[in-house]
């Protein structure tokens, strides 16, 4: 979202219906977005269109970056192997080459053998 381009926020804020004070006209969307960029200093230097920033800014939630959330890490992996066994029909233990141990230092490749 934050990288959107000028004339990308101004198409969107006409898709979604907003008017100038970020209130919607006619439609009732519902979507998520997600940046890695801090958006209310981009409003404040004009970067970024304000009435879009309010517009969908309803739920905000603030993550920091997995890097800081390394216990994340080993409940994100069996989450997404137990997703690609299930959709592959593989068993879990055959997507997984190396020990859990050593995951944070192995490629997505090197993990689902692609």
């Amino acid at each position: 979202m934050g990288n959107l381009t000028t004339e990308a926020q101004q198409e969107l804020v006409r898709q979604i219906g907003l008017n100038g004070n970020g209130e919607l006209q006619r439609r009732v969307p519902r979507f998520i977005c997600g940046t890695s960029r801090e958006l209310e200093p981009e409003v404040r230097a004009g970067k970024f269109r304000e009435n879009l920033y309010y517009g969908i800014s309803g739920v905000c939630l603030r993550l920091p970056p997995l890097r800081q959330r390394k216990e994340d890490i080993p409940v994100l992996r069996d989450w997404f192997l137990s997703v690609a066994a299930r959709d592959l029909a593989e068993p879990y233990r055959c997507l997984v080459r190396r020990p859990k141990t050593s995951f944070w230092n192995i490629t997505g490749r090197e993990t689902f053998g692609s």
